[in-house]
């Protein structure tokens, strides 16, 4: 016992060395018996016709950009008489927070008008959604609050789905939740130049030309100007491989970043970045006061993300597809992207947005007093034991 306690104190003074914890996943696919998660879905109803239909996603039935296509199944509903039937997801939560809900379906002309009901903490939220497109891919439906437990749940319907339409479906095939913690607020952003005007650092940290098209509370819209005026941050003439880092203040533990490309219309949005490495430091200055940050530097920097390669912003005010990493909870207060190359403009590079989501450390105070709590109540251990 007198072991355990002292490596508890011990681990509680030395926490903040540690780097990453785990990423929270959840995948619930409609396989068959044994394969993950299958006990968290249900199907409902079986009675009437007609019914959903079961394809294996492998074989002659097969559909295209089906996920899972080893041994999994999707289901769809083909019925244009006015019958509802729902799918429902029910994910055993295992942490309270933020959660980011994605959809996946195979590629056929499926409806474009497919019911989903998210069950939160908040209540319920109803989506249309169109899965007609973007089929073998993970589409977000939106960022939501759930409670630990199976309170929470996603609802497939064809209510209203099909009227008036030669559409099939709607299709269930994969539903995915990942913790996300809360979208966080940076404090500041730095970078290797800026052009100035309404293009410096902080316009890409602030949400400016976001909008929250879904209503989940999370701005993820952003709108388009000719240059990136005010909504952008751009970098200075003859920079297209600089770096741009954003502060939070704190450490935190970081579970995903979400990159809106520079957002300019015309050829303008060659100026976006195309391929970058990140970086996280738990420093309260890591080189960015002077504007001198050694990435090589392993004692200051850690390399999360290598060799990342950025789509091109397609410089519109409808932008609702950024560039989502998994950024797997690793500890950072600064997060930096090394930019090795834009989308082929001579002279700039630039960012639109980026937003981090992620849990709060805590405080080292904390993390001392708990540990001398624990060193007490080894002490207190031991001296009762020479009684």
């Amino acid at each position: 016992m007198r072991r355990v306690l002292l490596a508890l104190a011990v681990g509680a003074l030395v926490v903040s060395t540690a780097s990453t914890a785990p990423a929270i996943v959840i995948i619930i696919d409609d396989g068959p018996a044994g394969s993950p998660n299958t006990t968290d879905i249900t199907w409902t109803p079986t009675s009437g016709a007609p019914d959903w239909n079961y394809r294996p996603e492998s074989g002659s039935s097969a559909k295209p950009n089906s996920y899972n296509d080893t041994g999994s199944r999707f289901a769809y509903y083909d019925g244009h008489d006015g019958h509802t039937k729902t799918a429902t997801y029910t994910p055993m939560i295992p942490r309270e927070g933020l959660w980011r809900v994605s959809m996946w379906w195979p590629a056929y002309n499926w409806t474009e008008n497919a019911l989903v009901r998210l069950t939160h903490t908040g209540g319920t939220s109803d989506f249309r959604i169109d899965q007609g497109e973007n089929s073998g891919q993970w589409n977000t439906v939106g960022y939501f609050d759930f409670a630990a437990g199976t309170g929470g749940s996603l609802m497939l319907s064809s209510e209203g789905a099909l009227a008036g339409s030669s559409e099939t479906g709607p299709v269930a095939d994969a539903v995915r939740f990942d913790f996300a913690g809360g979208l966080l607020q940076a404090v500041d952003a730095k970078a290797s130049s800026t052009i100035g005007g309404t293009r410096t650092p902080d316009r890409a940290i602030k949400g400016v030309g976001m909008s929250d098209a879904n209503g989940d509370g999370i701005p993820d819209t952003h709108a388009a100007s000719d240059y990136g005026n005010n909504y952008s941050w751009l970098s200075g003439t003859g920079d297209t491989t600089g770096w741009f880092a954003v502060d939070l203040g704190e450490g935190h533990e970081l579970f995903q970043m979400e990159l809106y490309n520079f957002n300019a219309t015309g050829t303008n949005t060659t100026r976006g970045v195309r391929f970058a490495d990140l970086y996280v430091s738990m420093l309260e200055d890591p080189g960015m006061s002077t504007l001198t940050p050694d990435f090589s530097d392993t004692a200051v920097w850690r390399l999360v993300a290598p060799d990342v390669e950025f789509t091109e912003a397609p410089g519109t005010s409808g932008y609702n597809t950024p560039d989502l990493l998994d950024l797997g909870g690793v500890w950072g207060r600064w997060l930096a992207v090394d930019i090795k190359q834009n989308w082929g403009y001579t002279s700039f590079v630039g960012i639109s947005e980026i937003q981090l989501f992620g849990v709060r450390l805590p405080e080292p105070s904390t993390l001392v007093l708990a540990a001398l709590g624990l060193l007490g109540m080894l002490f207190w251990r031991r001296r009762d034991g020479r009684r």
